[in-house]
């Protein structure tokens, strides 16, 4: 079965939604170890430069994160950012398709030593992930990878949000490439043929 063929790869495809504009999604659990608050000061940086965008959180904080996540919306309410950056709660799975479609950069800011799932999901999606792992960077377009630092997550952004669609859409293809060739459904035939 191919990859691009299997029923857990297209639903990350097959999503009628619209693309908002310089849109970025932060989306997984709030925890001091996913280190959303280096986003939130990013996305600070970013309104003081005069860059349009607009942001979504999406995640839950289990209950003793609970003063952490309230100390996010506050920090982000002393940046002004309510107008661009709105908080939700988790969502399931299934819902995640649509949400990682209708925007246009996904953040991932867990450290190496691991692969997000995230990550490839929203490629799968279209939406261009840009993370802080070196595990990543090393397969990654150099463009979507950030030192894990606020400041250079500001340049990154910075560079997607002002740069041509035809150079996002290079990205997005490259990123979709890396995706497939990394879905559990490649590593699994890559496992068979190797048992074979």
């Amino acid at each position: 079965m191919s990859v691009r063929g299997s029923r857990a790869w297209l639903m990350f495809q097959n999503v009628q939604t619209t693309r908002v504009q310089d849109s970025i999604l932060y989306l997984g659990r709030i925890a001091p170890s996913k280190y959303p608050d280096v986003l939130i000061e990013a996305l600070g940086e970013l309104k003081k430069k005069g860059v349009v965008f607009s942001a979504d959180i999406f995640g839950d904080a289990l209950p003793e994160d609970q003063k952490y996540l309230a100390l996010l919306k506050k920090r982000a309410d002393e940046l002004a950012l309510s107008p661009m950056v709105h908080f939700h709660d988790g969502v399931p799975n299934r819902d995640t398709p649509a949400i990682y479609t209708s925007h246009g950069i996904f953040v991932n800011l867990s450290k190496s030593g691991m692969y997000d799932k995230t990550i490839f999901e929203a490629a799968a999606a279209g939406c261009l992930p840009v993370a802080s792992s070196k595990d990543y960077a090393v397969l990654a377009d150099q463009q979507l990878t950030f030192d894990g630092t606020a400041s250079h997550l500001v340049t990154v952004l910075e560079k997607l949000i002002r740069m041509s669609e035809s150079d996002r859409d290079r990205l997005r293809k490259g990123s979709f490439e890396l995706a497939a060739a990394n879905s559990l459904e490649t590593l699994g035939e890559r496992l068979a043929q190797e048992i074979k």
